[in-house]
């Protein structure tokens, strides 16, 4: 994120009909656990639309759509990295 979020909330996203919640610190936002990377990211590569809900620093509720076109070719090149 671009900016701080509220401490003690956390961002929620939508991908398809899947929820997910990432803890917060800061402008960063973490998943639980490897297990859960790895759904998010399998979710990512066969949504089309991913929805982020935030709270900023100063209670600001914002939300963000983003498509998450590209990222089996952007993961697939990535390994290719040394």
């Amino acid at each position: 994120m671009g900016y701080r979020l509220k401490p003690g909330t956390d961002i929620g996203v939508v991908i398809a009909n899947q929820h997910f919640s990432m803890f917060t610190q800061d402008n960063k936002a973490w998943l639980q656990s490897a297990d859960e990377d790895r759904s998010m990211v399998n979710a990512m590569r066969a949504g089309s639309r991913m929805k982020l809900s935030a709270t900023s620093w100063r209670g600001t509720q914002t939300q963000y759509v983003y498509s998450p076109m590209g990222l089996t070719a952007a993961l697939k090149a990535s390994g290719t990295c040394k």
